[in-house]
């Protein structure tokens, strides 16, 4: 496979720059999903960009693509060999410091780009600018609420955001439940309990990492496929079929732009050029 080349440096600020490796990271993905059958589609405000803008939200730091849960495992099987070098796919099983069981990304080896300062111990994972990768379920209607309580119980957002005491003790009795049986096992249980396979009706497809941040969010098939080519910068990728409904349940009225207080970066820190402290970082080259 042919990638295409790194042109960060071409950008003029560290947003910018960001952005542009972030648009590489999304063509890699979608050239090796091409090459082995694997579907993926834009997601969150990876797709609300393409929509909206054709491209990137202009304050946005982050790329999202959503798979099938079969394509997701096969991609976390076989496609860091598949990778450029420059790119890292984290993972559980790749990263024994990674944070997080039921999502993956890529980052590049080359950057920084940190979420979540640290208020105490420095966080060991691998920070470089990144593209998260969520898997989607199918939930049978008698599983719906069952579904949606796990997702609570997994959903991370919180555990390493500074700030959020009053928040966070609320959520202790899930948070102490999730460490007495362990989030693997969870995870186990719902993947074997909740979910069904292909060709198993009637379902709807659902979203375990934002199963709180959007409890809207459940898809019928005919909303996601057939995937339909989407315009982002200056590549197509694929989109689910019906985006206003997929957009509408996530965030409203998403052709609306956010009040410039709202608009906000992910990342607290971005150095598009400095590698984070990682034995898979790599020097950026001079």
């Amino acid at each position: 496979m042919i990638f295409p080349p790194d042109n960060r440096l071409s950008a003029p600020t560290p947003l910018r720059q960001c952005q542009l490796v972030q648009l590489r990271l999304l063509k890699v993905l979608a050239a090796i999903c091409a090459e082995k059958g694997w579907r993926y589609w834009l997601d969150g405000g990876t797709l609300l960009g393409a929509v909206r803008h054709q491209g990137f939200i202009p304050w946005d730091d982050d790329v999202d693509v959503a798979m099938p849960r079969e394509d997701y495992e096969a991609f976390c099987r076989e496609a860091a060999p598949l990778l450029p070098a420059d790119i890292f796919l984290a993972t559980a099983q790749t990263d024994p410091t990674y944070p997080h069981i039921h999502i993956a990304k890529l980052r590049d080896r080359h950057s920084t780009y940190t979420e979540y300062l640290p208020l105490a111990n420095p966080i060991r994972y691998h920070q470089g600018i990144e593209l998260d990768i969520f898997p989607m379920d199918r939930i049978p209607q008698h599983r719906r609420r069952c579904a949606s309580r796990i997702g609570r119980i997994l959903n991370p957002v919180w555990i390493h955001a500074p700030g959020q005491m009053v928040k966070n003790l609320r959520k202790a009795p899930l948070v102490i439940f999730r460490r007495l049986l362990g989030k693997h096992r969870i995870l186990h249980w719902f993947l074997t309990h909740c979910t069904v396979p292909s060709g198993t009706h009637p379902f709807q497809w659902f979203q375990l990492f934002k199963a709180k941040v959007f409890p809207r969010l459940w898809l019928d098939d005919a909303d996601l496929f057939p995937l339909q080519q989407m315009s982002f910068e200056d590549a197509t990728f694929a989109a689910p079929a019906n985006a206003h409904k997929y957009l509408t349940l996530m965030y409203g009225d998403y052709q609306r732009l956010p009040p410039e207080s709202q608009r906000v970066q992910h990342a607290q820190e971005i150095l598009p050029t400095t590698p984070c402290p990682h034995p898979e970082s790599r020097p950026w080259p001079k």
